[in-house]
């Protein structure tokens, strides 16, 4: 059990000059510091060898699994982190996969692309549609971000899915899209629609550099 302990405490000291390298820093003070572990645990095992040879053999086999898992960890991080982010955006809807200055969308089981957006400094999901002129949104997702729709005036005429409605033109203050930050962006309080059916329309996706559909990805470019 003594020698079992010593195994997880010195693996989770081990974990530093992962960060030491990976950050930049003075990668020859982590390299003094791994040595020094080593040697520490190396003389651990030559008089381990000497009282049981068999669990010697046991017990370094373990350490290169240890070493080994906790190098693969710390050089291929990044490429565990996309994976993770690739599988929990393809399972959640919404949740958007950053790379750089890009996010990718995967295509919802409906076939549509949604994100969520924070507007006003709330949080908005919104279906990404390419053919909406402006930014839409419900009635009951403007008062949540804090417009009063008693005060609304619904005197513009669209068409939409469910046929001809009333809008009210408002303007959101702010809209954040990943890394992305716009100002005063026009949109329309919708009165036909649905809660949760907000619109990413054109008035906040021409501010992006470019977007596109690859396949089953909708990549939007800042």
């Amino acid at each position: 059990m003594r020698i079992n302990l010593s195994l997880i405490c010195a693996a989770i000291a081990f974990l530093p000059t992962l960060a030491v390298a990976d950050d930049g820093g003075d990668r020859t003070a982590g390299l003094i510091y791994l040595i020094v572990l080593l040697l520490f645990l190396g003389g651990g095992l030559v008089g381990l060898f000497w009282q049981q040879p068999g669990r010697m053999i046991r017990m370094s086999l373990i350490w290169v699994s240890i070493f080994g898992v906790v190098f693969m960890i710390g050089a291929f991080r990044s490429d565990f982190t996309y994976v993770w982010q690739r599988l929990v955006g393809a399972a959640v809807p919404g949740n958007a996969i950053a790379e750089g200055n890009r996010l990718i969308l995967a295509r919802d089981i409906d076939g549509h692309f949604w994100v969520t957006a924070k507007v006003n400094g709330r949080p908005v999901r919104f279906l990404v549609d390419t053919g909406a002129s402006v930014v839409s949104l419900s009635a009951e997702e403007a008062q949540r971000i804090g417009f009063s729709t008693r005060d609304l005036e619904f005197t513009v005429r669209v068409n939409t899915a469910g046929g001809p409605a009333r809008a009210a033109p408002i303007r959101l203050d702010q809209i954040e899209i990943g890394p992305a930050r716009y100002s005063r962006i026009s949109a329309l309080v919708v009165e036909t629609l649905s809660e949760g059916s907000n619109l990413l329309g054109l008035s906040a996706l021409d501010r992006l550099q470019s977007y596109r559909v690859d396949g089953d990805q909708m990549i939007l470019v800042f």
